[in-house]
């Protein structure tokens, strides 16, 4: 109990009894109760030498705090254990569990440890967690927290859970998906939510949640006492939870990405409901890159006022569609099927168009609609692939790997971003191999000559008639 009052047992009764009695009294013990005696006897003596106010035998410390000697004991039991206050609140370390041990000279191991978490993200929900991604804007990806449970949880009955999670301002929340335990015997879900968002099993008791939308903040999903709702756990199961958010039109494009951070709050005291530890940050990030478009003559003037289009292909319900980006700002905000939604980008004065929120692994597709004034617009599409990136200690962008319409380019730094020069010709635009132009001018072409060979043969016939 975690009342601070001592709460007597049927063994304390008659352990107080036979102290007053000539009776000889005889406590049986089973295999079990005997493997674990100090569980039964310690918090006992350590009540009983509180309330006698007896003073420690011995003290050691340790600034390390790993490996504790204490010397001049003569042979005999004793009870050991962490002085009390010794923690502050939020360290990542515990009070050990009470230790009874018979010695002359002994070497006593630690009796506890302390949880952990991790976080990872993902871009799909089912999919392979890592420490970090890269994404396009506004579109969903998934973390991860997985808390494990200390090794020593058998000696709470009162064990607080909490998961603190902080997302930057360059993420948008989305919603909680699921929450559960995973044990030895598979998943047991405690809460989920189905695809229209409708929660199918019970919220946690501490739930802190933002509403879907809204941009940072902080998430705080967890138990008062994690013992009282699943008494059987073991230290080998592990608690996940998963949530959904987007990069938004804040994101910090390449350099340390956008960062996603929990830390875990935990009790660290088996006999103090009130002490509570933490664990140290765990961070995912999401990277996004830019993409720059240099529009220049033949001559290697810079050209104002062209015109192109962004896509890629998109695959829904077994079918490959293009779709069309949407960008404000120079920031990529959503996606559409429809070209004539599509923005048109336009170069600049320096003939620059530079659009944020691309990520690896994604065939994109540039497509120039409208050239400059006196300029051939460009037919077909460039194909641009971020192939590759390197991140540093730091978390640091160093490199990127792209592709070229299948050439291999490469651009390092923190700020490194795919580039591609777009160059037009002027003069008066001449009708493509295959276009509508072409088939004009065999048309033309056949007539002209058709009516050549009547020409010849007219002429033929009348030089023969006179």
């Amino acid at each position: 109990e975690f009342t601070k009052k001592f709460n007597e047992t049927t063994l304390l009764h008659k352990m107080y009894e036979a102290n007053y009695s000539k009776e000889i009294y005889v406590t049986v013990l089973d295999e079990m109760n005997i493997a674990r005696v100090e569980y039964y006897f310690a918090e006992f003596l350590w009540n009983n030498a509180n309330f006698n106010k007896a003073q420690p035998v011995a003290t050691a410390t340790n600034p390390n705090g790993t490996t504790y000697t204490f010397e001049g004991l003569t042979p005999g039991y004793y009870l050991i254990k962490d002085q009390e206050g010794t923690l502050t609140d939020g360290m990542n370390d515990f009070y050990t569990s009470f230790i009874i041990t018979l010695t002359s000279s002994t070497n006593v191991e630690v009796k506890g440890s302390v949880p952990t978490v991790t976080k990872q993200v993902s871009d799909e929900l089912d999919g392979q967690y890592s420490a970090q991604i890269s994404n396009q804007l506004n579109q969903l990806h998934y973390y991860e927290w997985v808390g494990t449970i200390p090794s020593e949880i058998e000696d709470y009955d009162f064990y607080h859970y909490e998961f603190q999670d902080t997302l930057s301002t360059g993420l948008t929340f989305n919603r909680i998906e699921e929450i559960y335990i995973k044990t030895s015997n598979g998943k047991d879900i405690l809460y989920q939510d189905n695809a229209s968002g409708t929660s199918v099993a019970g919220k946690p008791p501490i739930w802190y949640v933002p509403d879907s939308g809204t941009v940072g903040g902080q998430i705080r999903i967890g138990w008062e006492n994690l013992k009282a709702s699943y008494p059987n756990l073991l230290k080998s199961d592990t608690v996940h939870v998963r949530y959904s958010a987007k990069l938004n039109e804040n994101a910090i494009s390449v350099q340390s990405g956008n960062p996603n951070t929990v830390e875990l709050i935990y009790s660290n005291n088996p006999y103090d409901s009130g002490d509570y530890g933490k664990t140290p940050p765990s961070t995912a990030r999401v990277y996004t890159f830019d993409l720059e478009v240099h529009k220049v003559s033949d001559t290697g003037t810079n050209l104002q006022g062209a015109e192109f289009v962004l896509f890629h292909n998109h695959t829904e319900t077994g079918n490959v569609v293009p779709v069309y980006a949407v960008v404000t700002n120079g920031a990529i905000t959503s996606w559409t099927h429809e070209f004539e939604d599509a923005t048109k980008l336009v170069s600049g004065q320096d003939g620059k168009i530079t659009v944020t929120g691309l990520k690896k692994d994604v065939d994109y597709y540039l497509t120039e609609t409208k050239a400059p004034d006196g300029f051939n617009t460009l037919y077909g599409n460039t194909e641009i692939e971020i192939t590759d990136y390197a991140i540093n200690d730091a978390n640091e962008i160093t490199r990127i790997d792209y592709e070229i319409n299948n050439s291999d380019k490469t651009a390092e730094g923190k700020t490194a971003k795919v580039t591609l020069d777009v160059v037009n010709k002027g003069g008066t635009e001449l009708p493509s191999t295959g276009g509508t132009g072409t088939t004009v001018m065999y048309i033309v072409g056949g007539i002209l000559v058709l009516a050549a060979v009547v020409l010849l043969i007219t002429k033929k016939r009348m030089s023969n008639a006179e």
